[in-house]
């Protein structure tokens, strides 16, 4: 083929290449000038009427950004951008959010800033902020969840990305779209409550600041609820927001609810602003400083509890010595056994008597044998309550069996998974375990077997105990692993609470045994246990 010569028009495309590709052809890809050449092509579909034509020609464009020709990308998006730009604005808005499942995978694969990349998420940044204007919130939600595991860096990015992520956020995050949720979130005016906390969630840093103001003014208790498992969502955002907070004088509600999100998002760099609240005038706010210093501080949380013994509440030394005998604090059994003799007469403190017993029983302390066994010996007589004299016999029990003079029992398979997911089921209460519990399903897979398709709707939450699974994208008919699944992890959560299409394939690599919840099953535990789901939501 001869070239044009300088300042001659190029050869117009034939309109063969564009039906061809309409029909999943290749030919535009390697005709000079004909992705260049489609978005006039397009206006002309327009003009006369063959709108079909248009959104497929968009829709072709979209699949071949995950396609063969990644070199073409640019020219691609180029195209694509073109096309959209002969739309109508409702038309335009509709294409792109069909386009936008491929456009956020590619966005995920994709390792760096090219001007079509920067195209592309500034494209879905205005569709966002356009869906939630317009109270479409849980179609804008898979955008807005894209940029933020970037930012948030859950999926790992250079940091140029993520600051584009960010970025991408904060443009969406406007006092308009800020304002249209939060009323959503308090008023639940078009039933749309859910889908606006995951938009809340997903703008991160934005939304902490007015959230953390509802907690503190709310008079609701269910509501102060739901806000507190968005901003632990939301996570470490929230902590200078968090500490100002903490070193005010508020009301004691508020200062629990405080407390209890500082241990949720925190870390041990936290404990030291925990720890003037063992001694605040409230002893809920108390028990929660202490609950939250465990989790924060794990067995480095062990000195705060020993320093706090001695000049605790009363009330808090049950749950103080709770947490060292779970801690196996060994340096704990001097008080312990001090106050095991002293205490156990005094019928007003059986349950700190009782505490105390389990304690030493946990540490596993032989030298507390001989003051354990006179209780036991002594059951019955009015010296002493017969729960302190049940507690002694479990605590001996289990020193025997820490010391090896007795077998540890076998745990049941019920045990054992109780045992696995204890951070999940510790949250919940005796009746929410039970029908936990029972609403699981046991489900075994076979090696290489495809559990859950990608773009299918999550309906299925997997809780995996034995085996290896992964997530994968399909792209040209070939799967591309993207993360790896193993024991004590959970696959689906992302599309589960939303009831969304799943961006990425589950496969069992390994034979694999697993939990499964159906979405049915925890809706029917809606009215007996309305917040189960909230707090599946927040392990999750």
């Amino acid at each position: 083929m001869k070239e044009a010569t300088r300042g001659q028009e190029p050869a117009p495309v034939p309109e063969g290449v564009f039906e061809d590709f309409l029909k999943g052809g290749r030919k535009i890809f390697s005709v000079a000038g004909g992705l260049g050449a489609l978005p006039g092509r397009v206006g002309q579909w327009l003009a006369d009427r063959e709108r079909p034509k248009a959104r497929k020609a968009a829709e072709r464009l979209g699949e071949a950004l995950l396609s063969k020709e990644a070199k073409l990308q640019p020219e691609i998006v180029d195209a694509l951008a073109g096309v959209i730009d002969q739309l109508s604005e409702k038309r335009e808005k509709e294409v792109l959010l069909a386009l936008s499942h491929k456009l956020i995978v590619w966005i995920i694969l994709e390792t760096a800033i090219t001007p079509a990349y920067q195209r592309v998420c500034d494209r879905l940044k205005i569709l966002c902020r356009q869906l939630i204007l317009d109270g479409r919130f849980a179609e804008s939600d898979h955008v807005l969840e894209t940029f933020y595991i970037i930012r948030t860096g859950k999926l790992k990015k250079s940091s140029a990305i993520r600051k584009m992520a960010g970025e991408a956020l904060d443009a969406v995050a406007t006092d308009d779209v800020l304002d249209l949720l939060l009323d959503e979130f308090q008023t639940d005016e078009r039933g749309r409550r859910n889908e606006s906390v995951d938009c809340l969630l997903h703008l991160g840093n934005a939304s902490a600041g007015p959230l953390l103001g509802l907690l503190r003014w709310s008079p609701s208790r269910y509501e102060r609820s739901r806000i507190l498992q968005v901003l632990g969502f939301i996570g470490t955002e929230t902590i200078p927001a968090l500490e100002r907070e903490l070193k005010r004088d508020q009301p004691w509600f508020y200062m629990r609810n405080l407390v209890l999100l500082a241990g949720r998002i925190g870390d041990a760099a936290h404990v030291s602003i925990l720890q003037p609240l063992l001694r605040h005038k409230d002893i809920r706010v108390q028990r929660e400083a202490l609950a939250s210093i465990r989790k924060l501080g794990g067995k480095g949380s062990e000195a705060v509890a020993l320093s706090a013994l001695h000049t605790a509440d009363d009330r808090l030394k049950v749950d103080l010595v709770e947490m060292l005998g779970g801690l196996e604090s060994k340096d704990a059994v001097p008080w312990l056994l001090e106050n095991l003799e002293s205490a156990a007469t005094g019928f007003q403190d059986i349950e700190l008597v009782e505490r105390i017993c389990e304690a030493l029983g946990r540490i596993g302390a032989p030298e507390a044998a001989p003051a354990l066994n006179l209780i036991v010996e002594a059951s019955g007589k009015p010296r002493y309550n017969e729960k302190i004299a049940a507690a002694a016999a479990g605590a001996l029990a289990l020193i025997k069996q820490k010391t090896g003079q007795a077998p540890a029992p076998a745990l049941t398979p019920r045990q054992m998974h109780m045992q696995l997911w204890d951070g999940l089921y510790s949250a919940l209460s005796k009746e929410e375990r039970e029908a936990f519990y029972g609403a699981l399903k046991e489900a075994r897979f076979p090696e290489d077997h495809l559990i859950c398709r990608q773009g299918s709707l999550g309906r299925t939450l997997y809780f995996i105990e034995e085996g290896d699974l992964v997530l994968a994208y399909d792209q040209e008919d070939e799967e591309v692993w993207v993360k790896t699944l193993r024991r004590g992890q959970i696959a689906g959560a992302d599309s589960f609470f939303s009831t969304s299409v799943t961006t990425t394939a589950l496969r069992a690599i390994t034979d694999s045994r697993l939990y499964a919840l159906e979405k049915t099953a925890l809706d029917r535990q809606a009215e007996d246990h309305p917040h189960l789901t909230d707090k599946l939501r927040e392990y999750c």
